[in-house]
């Protein structure tokens, strides 16, 4: 098959999933790339269509960028590729208005929905000052756009029960759930001598939650924590809190290589990301067999079974209590339920959208 393949996403578990689509696609299929800015891989694209794309100097020009710029290298974007005659067109998220204009040009093309963009409905930051509420009443036409844009959208692919509520709840549209790489698995046992160590990964934002987890460790004697993620402009408040206690380490690790050599190394993974649609992370901390502790929300609870492959909670203090009582212990009993499979994900969404006519 031909296949076109868009997005404008930067580092993160949205752009891990369009290029892991990419690559298991790449290896019986014909894979063109169109996008605004090159990524760093591109081994298993035939063809990358590059278009420019704002700088972001400030909130305005992004916003005359978002509203009019955008659309009119949608419409060249879409021309090329109705030229190139693909027979599956595949689309990601946009960084500035979550849902693409292509959906306006291309009535067939599949789109791969991760969560809406979450400025635009929910809280996002440890402040809620005059910039900040400023910028969201100016991200207001942005968020009028991407509900059009993904009304436009035929077929959509969640990546959990919990996107695929905020899908009908926010646009009155209905996706295919399809869990990012995951793929079930017979139960299998396994058993850790765990050390006091615990480790929590995402950039250093409120959003990922750093702060529950300080808060929900603190008073365990002789715990270790490690947080690895990439420096925000909220940093501050992770290390702020993170001084207080003394045996914690903040890294900033760009590398997956590195970050799954490290992941390997622990037993028990703290998954506090407020509202997480998924959680790719906690997905490959299950697959390398940790523990995971974390809150009862979004879709992080639709990974974990209580007991089984870690426990969530719902407050600090129920959380502080049960993670004292399993670093204490000289065994702990997991068990893995599932793991990470990128081939069986493709293969289940070339079936959906065979199923629903999208594929020539």
């Amino acid at each position: 098959m031909k296949i076109a393949i868009y997005h404008n996403l930067d580092n993160g578990g949205a752009l891990n999933q369009i290029e892991n689509i990419s690559l298991n696609l790449s290896k019986n299929n014909c894979i063109d790339l169109y996008c605004h800015k090159i990524p760093k891989n591109i081994s298993f694209y035939n063809n990358v269509y590059s278009f420019p794309e704002n700088n972001k100097k400030n909130i305005i020009i992004d916003l005359f960028f978002s509203i009019f710029t955008l659309n009119k290298i949608a419409k060249k974007i879409s021309k090329t590729i109705l030229n190139n005659q693909y027979d599956l067109v595949i689309i990601g998220a946009c960084k500035n208005i979550q849902t693409p204009y292509l959906f306006h040009y291309l009535n067939n093309a599949v789109y791969i929905f991760s969560e809406p963009k979450r400025e635009f409905y929910e809280k996002t930051a440890f402040l809620n000052n005059f910039k900040k509420r400023l910028a969201k009443f100016f991200r207001l036409p942005l968020k009028l756009i991407d509900y059009v844009n993904c009304k436009k959208a035929n077929l959509i692919i969640t990546n959990s029960q919990y996107s695929n509520y905020l899908l009908k709840k926010i646009y009155n549209k209905k996706g295919f759930v399809l869990y990012p790489g995951l793929k079930y698995i017979h139960k299998t046992k396994i058993i850790k001598n765990p050390k006091k160590e615990i480790l929590s990964i995402g950039q250093l934002s409120y959003l990922k939650g750093h702060q529950i987890s300080l808060n929900q460790i603190k008073n365990i004697k002789g715990i270790k924590l490690l947080i690895i993620g990439r420096i925000t402009d909220e940093s501050n408040y992770i290390f702020n809190q993170s001084k207080l206690l003394p045996n914690t380490k903040i890294i900033q690790e760009e590398n997956n290589k590195n970050k799954e050599e490290i992941i390997k190394k622990h037993s028990f993974y703290l998954a506090n990301n407020i509202k997480e649609p998924f959680g790719l992370t906690t997905l490959e901390a299950l697959n390398k067999g940790l523990f995971v502790f974390g809150i009862n929300t979004g879709g992080t609870s639709e990974l974990i079974r209580n007991g089984l492959n870690g426990i969530l909670f719902q407050n600090d203090k129920i959380a502080n209590y049960h993670i004292k009582q399993y670093l204490n212990k000289k065994i702990v009993n997991l068990h893995q339920l599932d793991r990470i499979d990128w081939s069986n994900y493709t293969k289940n969404l070339l079936m959906i959208i065979a199923n629903n006519g999208q594929l020539k």
